[in-house]
C-alpha cells in the first residue's frame, strides 16, 4: 500500500503547486536517498488547475476536461450538469475507477499519472449544498483507497481554503506537507492548518503533518520562531527549499530544470533531492 500526501496551506502564495509538481515529477524520475523511482499519482484538487497546466499540454488537458476526466468526476456522477448556485450531492457513492481518470505523463523511468482539475470545481467550493455532502466524501475516500492500492505515492495538490476539498483530503491522507514561506503571518497559516488537522477528531485515522520552508534564503526570524515552537518545531523538515528561477518555469510538462540545464540547475536539483529524500524517510517510503 502506498502513502497519500496532501500538500496544503490555508495561506496562499506559499508554493504548494510548485512543490507538488516537482515532488511528483522527481519521485517518478529520480532515485533519491536510495529510494525510487516510484509509481506516483498527482491529484490536482484545486479549481485553478495550475498543477494540470504545469504537468501536461493544453491539448491534452482540453481533451480530458471535455470528457469530464477530472477531479470533479470523483465527487459526482454528472459534473456537466452542475448548478453554479447549488450543490446537489448524489446518492450514488461509487466513484470512477482510478484507471478511467488517470492520465499517464511522460515522466519516468518510474511512472507518473495525473488526475487533472476543472474550473467547475469552483461551483462545488462556493455553492450551497441541497443535501448532505456525505456521498461526495464517501466517493472521494473510495477513490483514494483505490489509488493507494495502485501507487507508491499519491500527492494531492489541494485548494488553499476551508472547503469540501480540504475536508476530503485530510480525511483520506496519511500525511500533510505544509509549505511555509518565512514571511509575515506565516505562523498564523501554520496555526490554521494545525486546527484543521486536529479538527478531524480522534475517531479519524492519524495524519502526520510536516512543514517545509520554501524560498528560504538564509534563516529568518520567522523560521527560527516556528522551529523553536514546541508544537510546530517537531513538524519541520531539517532541509529547506532554496529560491531558484528553475522552480518557476515549468509549463505543459516541459521546462523543468532537467530540461533546460542552464546555470545552477544541478544546485537546484541537489537541493530538492535533499528535501524530498528527508520527506521520503518521514512518510515511510
Amino acid at each position: 500500500m502506498g502513502q497519500i500526501l496532501t500538500v496544503m496551506n490555508m495561506k496562499g502564495g506559499v508554493g504548494k503547486t510548485t512543490i507538488s509538481c516537482h515532488l511528483a515529477a522527481m519521485a517518478a524520475k529520480y532515485k533519491m536517498g536510495g529510494k525510487g523511482p516510484f509509481r506516483v499519482l498527482l491529484v490536482d484538487y484545486d479549481a485553478q488547475f495550475n498543477a494540470s497546466q504545469t504537468m501536461i499540454t493544453p491539448t491534452e488537458y482540453k481533451a480530458l476536461d471535455d470528457e469530464n476526466k477530472n477531479t470533479l468526476a470523483i465527487l459526482m456522477d454528472h459534473p456537466s450538469k452542475i448548478d453554479p448556485f447549488e450543490i446537489y450531492a448524489h446518492d450514488f457513492t461509487n466513484p470512477p475507477k482510478v484507471s478511467d481518470l488517470a492520465f499517464k505523463t511522460s515522466f519516468g523511468p518510474g511512472h507518473l499519472d495525473i488526475v487533472v482539475s476543472s474550473l467547475d470545481l469552483m461551483y462545488v467550493a462556493l455553492g450551497q449544498p441541497s443535501r448532505s455532502l456525505t456521498p461526495m466524501r464517501e466517493r472521494f475516500s473510495a477513490f483514494m483507497r483505490q489509488a493507494k492500492a495502485s501507487y507508491d505515492l499519491v500527492i494531492i495538490d489541494c485548494h488553499p481554503a476551508g472547503s469540501i476539498f480540504t475536508q476530503t483530503s485530510l480525511e483520506t491522507s496519511d500525511h500533510v506537507l505544509i509549505p511555509v514561506k518565512p514571511e509575515r503571518y506565516a505562523l498564523r497559516g501554520v496555526g490554521l492548518m494545525k486546527r484543521f488537522i486536529d479538527g478531524r477528531g480522534p475517531q479519524k485515522p492519524a495524519i502526520t503533518p510536516h512543514i517545509v520552508f520554501n524560498q528560504a534564503d538564509g534563516v529568518t526570524n520567522v523560521e527560527t520562531q516556528i522551529r523553536a515552537n514546541p508544537m510546530y518545531g517537531p513538524m519541520c523538515l531539517r532541509e529547506t527549499i532554496q529560491s531558484s528561477d528553475h522552480l518557476r518555469m515549468p509549463n505543459g510538462g516541459t521546462n523543468f530544470m532537467w530540461d533546460r540545464r542552464t546555470a545552477y540547475w544541478i544546485t537546484c536539483r541537489n537541493n530538492l533531492t535533499s528535501v524530498f529524500s528527508e520527506l521520503y524517510t518521514r512518510i515511510g517510503l
